[in-house]
């Protein structure tokens, strides 16, 4: 009000008052929007000079530059469908006799009221309890997802991943190094596979960055030069997109877990989602057919950390990506009680929303001279580090333990033979199951009927 009655004063006293009395309403604006936390409905993380980064979008990748990627738009209508006053979800729903009853049915492990909640949410839980799928809502536009890794030799997940995701992922921020994780040079796999046309159906959405340049503090710490590759994908990734939405999702995913699409389509097209998401992936070794009884192997894999949405991002980690998996923005260090308390009182629910069964984390998933190559590349965090252990990084040794089932440091990962889709029909992803010439060797354990001794 103070702002606005200075304008009126000003504006009668000629045109250079005018101009002063704009120039002060705007100014005024300004500090309004600063003091009441309004958020601009997009954002430009954009530092055209320090671009250090590849973007690929078909044919050969060069880092001469880089392209500012502007995000996509889908609209609600791609997903949903209007059947009398409901709009049904197309994917979860039996259209033909939705449109006869004049309400959305639903089909397979879908619910809601649009058939739009998949079985996962339906379950997941928030500060200890169920959610309450009805608090869930239809967006007025989808949100953008930002879906980050980082790769080495994990191209077969990768392909699984894109064809799964494509659809519902707009922009896959993937970043390579040409070191490993302990400081050795090594080839750039992906680079030269995408340069040279693989999945150039899909390279649109791909978002390449090289990085070059080691860790400040070099290799000795592990955990800190794991964090530097983190905050380096994410830091430089954002700086190549523009248009950003403050609700927009950043995924991290390491290059071994595939969260399921049905999931992420959901976060996408729904409200009421909290600002952190946490998965808990089926955990395999190996291959999928060798599913982690934890109950046998005595370690289990817990909720991550793995989606925030810009917002949230923006204002506790400042776009490192090494503190998503974290609870950083609750440590007292990093002093952001404050904008707790700012989030608390915009009634904003930080989360997380813990969603299970999400997808698969298919660790060591290579044939023998890929976790050869693994273990060899293992940062110097890794405790115990196996690639220190000359008989354990032998190719007919790894035969051995994918044979019988067990981990490096001889523990069982499981009682019996294995799963199969006849004993678990999601063991593993469904287009991994539906390729099997290409993943058979991640589908049946290859050397089951191999006469190899126990380790």
């Amino acid at each position: 009000m103070i702002c606005f009655a200075t304008f009126l004063k000003l504006n009668g006293k000629g045109l250079r008052l005018l101009i002063l009395s704009l120039a002060l309403v705007q100014t005024c604006f300004l500090l309004v929007m600063y003091s009441t936390e309004l958020l601009p409905d997009s954002i430009n993380i954009v530092n055209v000079e320090s671009i250090k980064i590849y973007w690929t979008g078909g044919g050969e990748i060069d880092n001469e530059g880089g392209d500012i990627v502007k995000l996509g738009e889908q609209n609600m209508e791609d997903f949903f469908v209007d059947i009398a006053h409901l709009s049904c979800f197309k994917a979860g729903s039996d259209v033909e006799k939705s449109l006869l009853v004049k309400r959305c049915v639903c089909i397979g492990e879908y619910s809601g009221e649009d058939c739009g909640v998949p079985r996962e949410v339906k379950s997941a839980v928030i500060g200890g309890e169920v959610v309450d799928v009805g608090s869930f809502t239809q967006r007025e536009r989808p949100r953008r997802i930002i879906a980050a890794l980082p790769v080495n030799h994990e191209l077969d997940l990768f392909e699984a991943r894109i064809n799964m995701h494509y659809d519902v992922v707009d922009i896959f921020i993937v970043q390579e190094s040409n070191f490993t994780n302990s400081g050795k040079s090594k080839p750039l796999f992906f680079k030269d596979k995408l340069s040279n046309g693989w999945l150039s159906k899909f390279q649109d959405k791909i978002l390449y960055i090289l990085r070059n340049d080691h860790p400040p503090s070099g290799f000795i710490d592990g955990k800190a030069a794991d964090a530097d590759m983190r905050r380096h994908l994410s830091v430089e990734g954002l700086k190549m997109l523009t248009d950003v939405r403050l609700d927009d999702l950043f995924i991290y995913m390491d290059s071994d877990e595939i969260p399921k699409p049905e999931i992420l389509t959901f976060l996408k097209l729904y409200d009421g989602i909290p600002h952190i998401v946490s998965f808990r992936y089926i955990w395999s070794i190996y291959g999928f057919f060798w599913q982690v009884d934890s109950n046998v192997h005595g370690l289990e894999k817990t909720f991550e950390k793995a989606a925030v949405t810009i917002q949230f991002f923006r204002d506790f980690y400042n776009y490192d990506a090494s503190h998503i998996r974290t609870d950083d923005y609750k440590d007292p260090k990093m002093d952001n009680s404050k904008m707790l308390g700012k989030y608390s009182a915009r009634n904003e629910s930080v989360g997380p929303l813990n969603i299970g069964m999400a997808g698969w984390h298919c660790s060591w998933c290579f044939k023998p001279e890929g976790i050869r190559r693994k273990l060899l590349d293992a940062p110097n965090s890794d405790f115990p580090r196996y690639g220190d252990y000359p008989g354990k990084t032998e190719t007919k040794y790894i035969e051995r333990l994918i044979k019988h089932g067990l981990y490096f440091d001889m523990r069982p990962l499981r009682n019996d033979s294995g799963v199969n889709e006849r004993t678990d029909p999601e063991f593993a992803p469904p287009y991994v199951q539906k390729n099997r010439g290409q993943f058979q060797y991640l589908l049946v354990n290859p050397y089951e009927n191999v006469d190899l001794p126990k380790v």
